[in-house]
């Protein structure tokens, strides 16, 4: 049995600095996107997002429009039965969507490269 040397076993893994300068850039923008949470105006879509997770579950979901996927919904309504129903709590999960998005978006654009470009 032959053991690859360590610069060819995988070629886009990244050194343990670069995760550590990934998770203190998204922990910036997070802290960023949170200085004035408190401060911005209310949307008409904000609002709605809060109305229609009121309630029990079923009432939540019995406000789902008939065209819409209910994810987003079950997710919002799950985060306000822990948090509360605030619209300071609403705004705080869509930051930690946001910033999941970025990770996956990050972790999906190193499993296309390693496809495309293999060693």
């Amino acid at each position: 049995m032959s053991v690859a040397p360590l610069h060819a076993r995988n070629r886009y893994t990244s050194p343990i600095w670069m995760l550590f300068a990934m998770i203190a850039l998204l922990l910036f923008a997070g802290w960023l996107r949170t200085q004035h949470l408190v401060s911005f105006y209310e949307w008409p879509d904000e609002i709605w997002s809060l109305w229609h997770v009121q309630g029990s579950f079923a009432e939540a979901m019995s406000r789902v429009p008939y065209d819409w996927p209910p994810l987003f919904s079950i997710m919002t309504w799950v985060w306000m039965q822990f948090v509360g129903l605030t619209l300071e709590a609403s705004r705080y999960f869509m930051i930690l969507l946001a910033l999941l998005g970025v990770i996956f978006t990050f972790r999906a654009a190193q499993a296309l490269i390693a496809a495309i470009a293999p060693p």
